[in-house]
């Protein structure tokens, strides 16, 4: 085994996440008072790091009738959560990156493939490939293949999914905020 540490000057494209990854809208309000409230999409995913830690993407834009049109989506962030917000967080340590670049290459029913670039981490981690072999980096390129979840909904004030979104096939458990599909 070769425990040498190189720096990542390469991308990780081969590294791919471990088991698929979930999707879903959320609908919240503006953090800005008088705007209104804005439906974002997040992406939650595991990364084989040192073991598997789950990345989470937060506030994609996608001004989508549908959460079946997402494919073809390609957006970029160049500040911390400005709009993107993504990061990730293992062993205690909390990693979070400047830059973001998300597509959706395809979609097929429920389940999405996104292409998944986030660099610029306030700090580097160490990722170990297959073969053993340590890399310190600050960045994740990687590809996703991901399920929805549906569409969590969390406003000060009553509006309806349909306002959004088309609100075809949820079911809402009024009790979380939740739509879910009612037969995926």
């Amino acid at each position: 085994m070769n425990d040498c540490v190189h720096g990542a000057d390469l991308y990780l494209d081969e590294l791919p996440p471990d088991g698929k990854g979930l999707w879903r809208g959320e609908l919240l309000d503006s953090p800005s008072p008088g705007l209104a409230p804005v439906l974002t999409w997040s992406l939650t995913f595991s990364w084989p790091l040192s073991g598997s830690v789950d990345v989470t993407v937060e506030g994609i834009p996608a001004n989508v009738p549908s959460w079946r049109e997402i494919e073809g989506i390609a957006v970029e962030s160049t500040e911390l959560g400005e709009p993107i917000y993504a990061w990730l967080y293992d062993a205690g340590c909390h990693f979070e990156f400047e830059y973001a670049r998300i597509r959706v290459l395809r979609q097929v029913g429920t389940m999405a493939r996104f292409a998944v670039v986030l660099t610029e981490a306030d700090d580097s981690f160490s990722v170990t490939l297959p073969h053993g072999e340590i890399l310190e980096t600050d960045q994740i390129h990687t590809t996703v293949d991901a399920e929805f979840e549906g569409i969590f909904m969390h406003l000060t004030e009553h509006r309806e999914l349909a306002e959004f979104t088309d609100p075809a096939g949820f079911v809402l458990d009024a009790d979380s905020g939740f739509y879910r599909l009612a037969d995926p």
